[in-house]
């Protein structure tokens, strides 16, 4: 739907020549020959402004090409192939050639020259700075490979359609026109692979496809009338030519590079014969040159869109400026955006600067395609039209340029192709024509430089480029003022979608601008403006401040930025909550949604809640929503109460039920009667509150982005909103509400509840209420598996309701109804019991078994056990059943299992089982709880004190010495043993004082003394063990790393020690440490039966291995966890050994804390900094310290802690 719109028309103007023979525009210089003369305009680093240059050859100049890579003109006579350099004004190279040139032309990257010569042959040239040469021959003659049909059938059996039945085809009768006997024409495709030949032969004019190379690929089959022109499509499979039809009008005829005819198309609109038929590089686009009978030149522009060529544009010249050619200007980026046209006169240069617009009213969802002529219109609030069809349409006597729409009225004027205007009001239905000014056609060239509207009335200021200074023209309610301005350089583009009256706004030649609109709103009584435009190059401004890039259209709606991303996104923006705009902004945390590929904004529909119409590349159009914008619809409705309305909404859009709740809790609680009342009916309502969620926020999670509007938070417990709904229904009625009720309880609180609600209602009356009843239990079924339904039906212990549920099932009454049956003949616990069993509640199920009378105690022991429901039994009983006991043992023997002794005694010892919660404080060597019970049991003594001993035993065994030596010394009365457990523990200094309690001073000289300088002689030796394994470690570690160093070195310059295999682990993983080297992980490329192998690796210390450095590293890191932990013991040591041994206990000391000090000082250089950041770098010293680290356990990466190594440092030594 987009429309040409034309911003610059800028004009270089030369010698009024009738002799131009060609021309040619290339990176801003434009060369044209006339005779044996080369004129060049422009600014170049070797040209000026104007020069002329005579070139001395035989023959006369027919072709000119500017090669921009090196500064070289190609040019070329009938024989002569000719290589120009300006800057020396010189000829660098000529070829002859051995027959006569008819036509040539230039590859896209001007490296291959294909030229068709008078004899039909077909030669091609390669082109190097210095030289042409000759690359391929053939001929226009030449055969073309006959096509291999596989699996269509031959040729008059392909494509008949689904009733297989071939149409036939239309026999044109031969016109009285005769072909043209012209030159070949040739036209190269745009990526210079194919080219295409129009040529005449026999009256006839066919078309040939070749290769680059000059291999003949297809020729066309003979067509009725075809002209000469032809244009191969830049991007893809068309070629256009033209023909003359019986009744002369011109067709449009498009082939594919098969040279088949995929398509004709009339163009009634051309009266005359066609010249030049040229396809823009990159778009699907024509323009087309033509002359009428009175030698009139027009340029036509067509775009193609959904199976039509639209005319959108008409450059007129009169006959007494002839257009020598024009040419497409390739702006290199497949933007779609902007075009440009040169086009050459007797009298300028022009050079045409378009860009593509949509044509809509800023009121209205109206918007308006030309197509020459004839205007459609498209009243999308109205219904949507899918293109090409529109709503209506208005015929004009002329070609129309552009439309006009008036920012605040219904209404639009035309400008055509000879700047006639007429005012038409738009209609609720049609269009009508107010007022034309149509007494003025101006000269060739004319340009559109500015226009605008005054105030509110329909006036408008319209500024051309033309001979006449200033025309005014007052035509009923119709101001028309024509300005005269010459041709500049910079562009005035208008205000598009703006409900303001506006000038045009005047841009320098560093603005790319193709798209302006600005808006106004009102912020707490201030105004603030905003100015939005899109550059050629899809960058979007705001206030000219540059905000993002890849920006395909926007539009401005409702205080809403809409805006289309190549990102395939569509993001909106309210405008009042973005006052301020910079290059920085993050689209991540903007309203978007996913859209196709291309598509554009085309318009919004002033619904209620408004549409986003887009186009897509493929033609057709899709209406989108905005959710966000949706939700503030919503939230105004919602402040006027209107919940009907709402509700509809929000159930057209999709919209996430939980914006009704979360937009205002409070709100929403107060207006529960009306929400219920605007549902309508139950199954709406149920929809409803089944989505709502009661955890989160939908503004916080998945409609985060949609930045709602500024509002306080509210601290509302969402349940109690919900359980406020459930009561309103159920004291409103109950039974019709029934299904409402149903769906809140089984979404929000629990099916059980959700069943007990229809049991209920069922039970008050079973006639009159099944009907509703089961209508309820089959929305249940809907949503839960019935399994589920059956289990929770069985545990509600009514039969009567049971048989209901089953009734609304699919399940077969031959298997439920002596089931039934069964279970009203039983008692009422026998019957709760095994109905809870059939409805899978054990837990209720034992409850019911524990108080059934008739029970047999080895039955309900076998049950407990075998479902494990010990706890479960325990905790519904109590002491007064008659199980108690029974239960009570069932639940010590499962926590005795667990190792829960303690819990297990206690609860012996509840049920009066006391030697059997004797047993259970033993084994958890609780010997405070033995002894009080060997006193309820009136152990005695014998039997107290086999019973201690065996505690002391255990509790020695489990490290437990404090209460062993309790138990020795206060119960068992033997505190000699105690003083031999404290030394045979090595806890010298609790063993003295013991023995000094008792005055036993020569067990101390005797037994406890020698033990402990034993001991201290011991630590000593263990001590210096540390050291040399620490010295050990440490070193080898230093040597590896050097050796790591060397070899990376001497890898990297591909020089390998004799004794390492070039193909040797460590050499295969050189090249992997440049990349990354921490992302090694060797051992994850391994098998599983060689991973355990690899991970011992790891850990082997043995000289030479791969990961030795990562092994010295862990043994390191546990040596140093040995040593700092080695404090306390040493202290306890010297401590007891201080009055004993001064000496021994000052050295014990003195190289401990010598041995910590001297590992502390290397934590450093193990763990480095390098080590511990492990970056990247190509540093031989880096890489060989992180190279194996990955493989290191994440527990041996960082130093050791060292807080331990001085905190058991004692003052009382130097």
């Amino acid at each position: 739907m987009n429309n040409l719109e034309e911003l610059q028309c800028h004009l270089v103007g030369f010698e009024n020549s009738e002799n131009q023979i060609a021309f040619d525009y290339s990176d801003g210089l434009i060369c044209s020959i006339e005779k044996n003369r080369l004129i060049i305009y422009g600014n170049n680093k070797s040209t000026e402004n104007r020069s002329i240059h005579t070139i001395n050859v035989p023959g006369t100049l027919q072709y000119v090409k500017f090669l921009s890579m090196y500064d070289i003109v190609f040019l070329a006579t009938e024989t002569d192939l000719i290589l120009y350099e300006v800057l020396n004004k010189k000829i660098l190279f000529t070829l002859s050639v051995d027959s006569p040139i008819l036509n040539l032309a230039w590859n896209p990257l001007a490296t291959l020259l294909v030229v068709i010569h008078e004899n039909y042959d077909v030669t091609s040239y390669v082109y190097t700075k210095q030289f042409i040469e000759l690359r391929d021959k053939s001929s226009l003659n030449a055969a073309v490979p006959i096509p291999v049909l596989s699996g269509w059938g031959s040729i008059n059996t392909q494509f008949q359609g689904p009733k297989k039945v071939k149409k036939p085809t239309e026999t044109k009768e031969e016109a009285t026109e005769v072909v043209p006997d012209t030159s070949p024409k040739i036209c190269l495709r745009g990526n210079g692979e194919l080219f295409v030949v129009n040529y005449y032969l026999e009256n006839q004019r066919f078309l040939k496809v070749f290769q680059s190379d000059l291999e003949a690929l297809n020729q066309s089959e003979p067509y009725t009338n075809l002209q000469d022109s032809v244009a191969f499509m830049g991007q893809g499979q068309c070629i256009a030519c033209w023909a003359v039809k019986r009744s002369k009008e011109v067709q449009l005829v498009i082939f594919e590079k098969n040279c088949k005819v995929k398509a004709e198309f009339d163009m009634p609109e051309i009266q005359g014969s066609i010249k030049k038929i040229l396809y823009h590089p990159q778009m699907n686009m024509l323009a087309i040159l033509y002359d009428d009978k009175e030698n009139n030149n027009f340029i036509n522009i067509y775009l193609y869109s959904n199976g039509r060529w639209f005319f959108k544009q008409q450059l007129y010249y009169p006959s007494d400026e002839k257009v020598y050619s024009f040419q497409w200007l390739n702006l290199q980026e497949n933007l779609f955006t902007t075009c440009k046209l040169v086009v050459f006169t007797t009298k300028n240069i022009e050079c045409h600067y378009f860009r593509f617009i949509i044509s809509r009213c800023p009121n209205t969802a109206t918007v308006a395609v030309i197509n020459g002529n004839e205007i459609n219109f498209s009243f999308f609030d109205k219904k949507i039209i899918p293109p090409p069809l529109s709503s209506c349409s208005f015929t004009h006597d002329k070609p129309v340029n552009r439309i006009l729409f008036h920012p605040l009225k219904r209404m639009c004027v035309l400008i055509d192709s000879f700047y006639n205007v007429k005012l038409l009001n738009i209609g609720n239905d049609a269009i009508e024509e107010i007022t034309s000014l149509n007494d003025y056609k101006f000269g060739a060239s004319n340009q559109l430089l500015s226009f605008m509207w005054e105030d509110n009335e329909a006036t408008m200021i319209l500024k051309t480029k033309n001979s006449i200074d200033t025309i005014t023209k007052t035509h009923n309610e119709m101001s028309l003022i024509l300005e005269t301005k010459n041709s500049s350089p910079f562009i005035s583009i208008p205000y598009n979608d703006t409900q303001l009256v506006l000038p045009m706004k005047t841009l320098d030649v560093t603005n790319n601008y193709i798209y302006l609109t600005k808006h106004i709103i009102q912020d707490n009584g201030e105004e603030l403006s905003f100015e939005f435009a899109l550059s050629e190059n899809r960058e979007f401004y705001v206030n000219d401040t540059l905000v993002c890039s890849g920006v395909t259209s926007l539009y401005v709606f409702r205080g809403y930025l809409i805006f289309t991303h190549s990102n395939s996104k569509l993001y909106c923006i309210r405008l009042r909550d973005h006052f301020t705009y910079t290059n920085d902004i993050d689209l991540n945390k903007i309203f978007n949604r996913e859209i196709e590929q291309g598509g554009v904004i085309v318009a919004c529909t002033n619904l209620i809640s408004p549409q986003i119409i887009l186009q897509m590349p493929r033609g057709n159009i899709e209406t989108i929503a905005c959710k966000m914008i949706t939700v503030d619809v919503i939230e105004e409705m919602l402040k006027e109460n209107k919940w009907e309305e709402v509700l509809h909404i929000l159930r057209i859009e999709k919209v996430n039920w939980n914006v009704l709740l979360d937009l205002n809790p409070e709100r929403f609680h107060t207006h529960i009667e009306d929400f219920v009342k605007s549902a309508k009916n139950n199954t709406i309502l149920s929809n409803i509150v089944t989505e709502f969620t009661l955890d989160d926020n939908c503004f916080e999670t998945f409609y985060k982005n949609y930045s709602p509007f500024i509002s306080p938070k509210f601290d509302y417990d969402k349940k109690s909103i919900i359980i406020d709904i459930l009561n309103y229904l159920v004291s409103t009625d109950c039974i019709n509400n029934l299904q409402s009720i149903v769906a809140i309880q089984q979404k929000h609180i629990s099916l059980k509840s959700a069943l007990k609600s229809v049991k209920d209602v069922f039970l008050s009356d079973k006639l009159r209420n099944e009907s509703v009843c089961g209508k309820a239990i089959k929305q249940l079924l809907i949503q839960e598996h019935f399994k589920d339904i059956e289990n929770v039906a069985y545990n509600l212990y009514d039969l009567d309701f049971l048989s209901l549920v089953y009734r609304n099932s699919l399940e077969d009454p031959k298997v439920y109804e002596p089931e039934i049956k069964q279970f009203r003949n039983m008692s009422v616990l026998e019957r709760k019991f095994k109905m809870s069993i059939r409805g899978r509640n054990l837990g209720a199920a034992i409850r019911y078994l524990l108080r059934w009378e008739t029970a047999e105690e080895d039955f309900i022991q076998d049950f407990i056990i075998k479902n494990h429901l010990e706890d479960k039994a325990y905790f519904s009983i109590d002491m007064s059943n008659r199980h108690f006991v029974l239960v009570s043992r069932l639940y010590a023997k499962t926590l005795s299992i667990l190792k829960k002794y303690g819990e297990a005694g206690i609860l012996l010892k509840k049920a009066k089982l006391y030697k059997e919660a004797l047993l259970e404080y033993k084994k958890g060597l609780d010997w405070r709880e033995v002894i009080a019970l060997c006193s309820k049991l009136q152990y005695g003594p014998e039997e107290k004190v086999e019973v201690i001993e065996e505690l002391i035993y255990d509790l020695i065994k489990e490290k437990r010495i404090d209460d062993a030596v309790i138990l020795l010394e206060s119960h068992n009365n033997n505190y000699k043993g105690a003083i031999g457990v404290l030394v045979q523990h090595n806890v010298f200094r609790r063993a003295i004082c013991l023995a000094e309690t008792y005055r036993e001073h020569n067990l101390i000289e005797n037994e406890i003394i020698p033990k402990l300088l034993e001991y201290m002689v011991f630590l000593m030796e263990k001590i210096d063990n540390h050291r040399k394994q620490f010295e050990t470690y440490s070193n080898r570690l230093d040597v590896v790393r050097a050796e790591r160093i060397s070899k990376l070195h001497m890898a990297s310059l591909g020089v390998y020690d004799d004794q390492d295999d070039l193909y040797s682990d460590t050499s295969s993983h050189v090249a992997s440490s440049y990349s990354k080297a921490t992302s090694r992980s060797r051992g994850s490329t391994l098998s599983s039966r060689n991973r355990r192998k690899e991970e011992r690796k790891k850990i082997d210390l043995k000289e030479g291995g791969y990961y030795e450095d990562i092994a010295l590293i862990r043994a390191l890191h546990i040596l140093y966890s040995e040593v700092f932990n080695f404090g306390e013991e040493i202290k306890e040591i010297c401590l007891a050994g201080y009055e004993h041994n001064l000496e021994l206990a000052n050295n014990l000391h003195r190289n401990l804390s010598a041995l910590q000090d001297s590992m502390i000082a290397r934590i450093s250089k193990i763990w480095s900094e390098v080590f511990i950041r492990e970056e990247e770098s190509s540093d031989y010293s880096i890489l060989a310290i992180i190279q194996n680290k990955q493989d290191l356990d994440p527990e041996y990466r960082t130093s050791p802690s060292i807080s331990s190594a001085k905190s058991w440092r004692l003052k009382i030594f130097p």
